[in-house]
C-alpha cells in the first residue's frame, strides 16, 4: 500500500473518531509508524499563544514523559509556518540551541498545523535521537499533507465542541424553539460580543432576607425550586432567554440571542403571567407552609452589549450596559411605589398594552443623569 492510500485510510479513521484526544493520539501513532520515528509530540496553541503539549507518544504507542525536544525548532515552525527537516540537528548550523546538543537530538521533522484561515494552531514534531538521516524530503512532503488533513479534523472537532458548549448554555436558558433557531442560524450570532436591541427583565422576591431567616432551610429550598421552575417556564413560553439566577431573583431577556418579533410585548405579557402564576403558587405555599411570596419586576429595553463573558473555567452568555442596569433599578423601585411591575416608556412604545399601566411620572433613576418616564401596572 503506497503512502497516498495509507493517508486516505488514516484520515478516514481520524474523521470517524470521537473526540480531540483520540484524533491527536491516532495522528501521532500513525506518523511515528510511517516515518519510523522514535517519538512524537503534538502541541496546540493555548492561552496567550503559548504552545501546550497535547499528546506525547513513543514508537510503542505509549505515552512518554520524555519531553526532551528542541523548543527553538518548534517555535520557529509555529511562528513562521514553515516546516523543518534536519538530518542531524546537532550539526545543523540553522539551529544553535544548547538543548539540541544537550539532548543529543538528531533526525527531526516539525510541521505546522494550520486552520482554513491560515492561522497556525500548533505543531507536529517527530524525531529519532538514535540515527542521523532517518527522514527524507518525501517524508516531509507526506507530513505536510498529513498535517493539512489533521488540521481540518481538529477544526471540525473544535466546531463540534463549540456546538456542544452552546447546547449546554442553551439547555436551560431558552425555549426549545429558540434553541433550534440558534443551532440552525448560529453563524449569524456573534457570541464573542455584539450590540443587540432587546428587553431586559429583573425580578426578585420581596423581603426575602426575613423569609430566609425565619424559614427552615429545607422548606426554603423547596419553595424556591418550585417558584423558579414555574417562572422559568413562563419566560421560555414567551420566547425569552433566562440569563442568570440572582439569589432569590433572576434576569431574563427578550430579543437575544436571536431577534424575536414583538419582544417588548412578550416581556410585558410574561410579567403578568408571572403574577398570575404566583397567585396559584401562593395558594399552595399558604396551605403547606403558611407563607406567601411577593415579587417585584422591572423591565426596560434598548441597545446593549451581549456575549459570552467569563474565564476559561466558568463563563456565561450575558448582557452588560445601561439597559440592564436601568431594568434592575426599575425592579428596585417597585418597593418604593408599592407595586409589582414597573416598566419604562420605551417598553410600552409600539405595544397595545399601555391600558394595563398607569403613569408614575418622570423619575430620577440612580446612575442616570436624565429622568425617565416610568409606569406601574394598574
Amino acid at each position: 500500500m503506497n503512502r497516498l492510500e495509507v493517508l486516505k485510510k488514516i484520515t478516514k479513521e481520524i474523521n470517524s473518531s470521537m473526540g480531540l484526544t483520540h484524533i491527536l493520539d491516532m495522528t501521532l501513532d500513525n506518523a511515528i509508524k510511517i516515518l519510523n520515528a522514535e517519538r512524537g509530540f503534538i502541541m496546540l496553541e493555548g492561552i496567550n499563544g503559548v504552545l501546550d503539549i497535547m499528546t506525547a507518544r513513543n514508537i510503542d504507542k505509549c505515552e512518554t514523559q520524555d519531553i526532551t525536544i528542541s523548543m527553538s525548532i518548534v517555535q520557529n515552525v509555529y511562528k513562521t509556518g514553515i516546516s523543518v527537516i534536519t538530518h542531524n540537528a546537532m550539526e545543523d548550523k540553522r539551529f544553535g540551541s544548547p538543548s539540541i546538543q544537550y539532548f543529543g537530538l538528531r533526525s527531526i521533522i516539525a510541521v505546522p498545523l494550520v486552520e482554513t484561515d491560515k492561522k497556525i494552531i500548533g505543531v507536529i514534531y517527530v524525531d529519532n535521537r538514535l540515527k542521523n538521516g532517518v527522514f527524507n524530503d518525501e517524508d516531509l512532503k507526506f507530513m505536510n499533507i498529513y498535517a493539512s488533513e489533521i488540521s481540518m479534523a481538529i477544526n471540525r472537532e473544535k466546531i463540534e465542541d463549540e456546538k456542544n458548549r452552546l447546547n449546554k448554555i442553551l439547555e436551560r436558558t431558552v425555549s426549545s424553539q429558540i434553541a433550534e433557531k440558534i443551532i440552525k442560524y448560529g453563524d449569524e450570532i456573534n457570541f464573542r460580543g455584539e450590540k443587540k436591541e432587546a428587553a431586559i427583565m429583573f425580578t426578585d422576591i420581596r423581603d426575602f432576607t426575613n423569609l430566609a431567616e425565619n424559614t427552615p432551610a429545607e422548606i426554603l429550598v423547596n419553595i424556591l425550586n418550585k417558584y423558579f421552575e414555574v417562572m422559568t417556564d413562563i419566560i421560555l413560553k414567551r420566547s425569552g432567554c433566562l440569563m442568570k439566577f440572582l439569589g432569590d431573583g433572576f434576569m431574563a431577556a427578550f430579543g437575544i440571542p436571536l431577534v424575536i418579533e414583538n419582544y417588548r410585548e412578550k416581556s410585558i405579557l410574561a410579567a403578568f403571567d408571572m403574577l398570575d402564576a404566583l397567585n396559584t403558587l401562593n395558594e399552595s405555599f399558604k396551605k403547606d407552609y403558611d407563607i406567601e411570596l411577593k415579587i417585584g419586576i422591572g423591565i426596560h429595553c434598548g441597545t446593549m452589549t451581549a456575549g459570552i463573558i467569563g474565564s476559561r473555567i466558568r463563563h456565561e452568555y450575558t448582557v452588560i450596559g445601561d439597559i440592564p442596569n436601568t431594568a434592575s433599578r426599575l425592579e428596585g423601585l417597585t418597593k418604593e411605589y408599592k407595586t409589582s411591575i414597573i416598566v419604562s416608556e420605551k417598553i410600552l412604545s409600539g405595544t397595545n398594552l399601555d391600558h394595563l399601566f398607569k403613569l408614575i411620572g418622570n423619575v430620577q433613576i440612580r446612575g442616570k443623569k436624565e429622568k425617565i418616564k416610568i409606569f406601574k401596572q394598574k
